[in-house]
């Protein structure tokens, strides 16, 4: 009669026929993809495909029950703004190992064994600084600030600095700048330069929209500036 799948079948026998029929079980195995994120309880929604399809998001999950001895995998599009940490699967048997392809988990399931993939994603951050947030200096004596832009891919445990980010500087007040923008060099460094013709005080607002991992982010900061008549800086 062959191989079925189905657990039943009506059959019909002739006169001084015989039949066998072999009932053969076989276990299934699961498989899931879980997903982590840095900062922990971030919004962010990730979408998976392959083998274990859908969009979850921190601490959430996707499973399915499978056939064991197959190969399965599951991918993540990366969504802007985010870098993929980690890739780390394990069975409930075995120790965890991290995946070596940039952003696929792979499964191969025994019967009746349940394989995890965890896919840890971390945020961008972006920064912009600058190097005296309050300074004092005479009159018609130009001052230099300098600025400085930074990433990080590791929740702000490191910061990398941006080369070629164009900075835009604003002035209210007293003073005015040489010049309205300026452009990081490879230290992620460059500076505004103000000058005053009366006392008083002025305020320069920088800002800067850097590309952190394909998501424009602007970051912006804002110093004081006093020029006295007789005080120098």
């Amino acid at each position: 009669m062959g191989n079925e799948d189905t657990p039943s079948r009506a059959l019909t026998l002739s006169a001084g026929e015989n039949l066998v029929c072999t009932y053969t079980n076989e276990q299934y195995a699961q498989i899931v993809v879980h997903k982590e994120t840095v900062p922990d309880g971030d919004g962010q929604k990730f979408v998976f495909g392959e083998d274990l399809a859908g969009s979850i998001g921190d601490g959430e999950n996707i499973q399915r029950t499978v056939k064991a001895g197959y190969a399965y995998s599951v991918t993540e599009a990366l969504p802007a703004g985010w870098v993929l940490s980690s890739i780390v699967c394990a069975t409930n048997e075995g120790a965890p190992v991290t995946e070596p392809s940039p952003n696929t988990g792979t499964y191969f399931p025994s019967a009746g064994e349940s394989e995890s993939c965890t896919f840890t994603n971390t945020k961008g951050l972006a920064r912009i600084s600058i190097d005296k947030p309050l300074a004092t200096n005479e009159v018609n004596h130009p001052h230099s600030f300098t600025v400085l832009v930074e990433t990080s891919a590791d929740n702000g445990v490191s910061w990398q600095p941006v080369n070629g980010q164009l900075v835009d500087g604003v002035v209210t007040g007293a003073g005015s700048l040489t010049a309205p923008t300026c452009t990081t060099d490879i230290s992620g460094r460059c500076s505004f330069e103000i000058n005053s013709a009366a006392a008083g005080a002025t305020t320069l607002e920088a800002s800067a929209t850097v590309d952190v991992f394909g998501l424009p982010t602007l970051v912006k900061l804002s110093l004081i500036h006093i020029s006295e008549p007789t005080r120098p800086y």
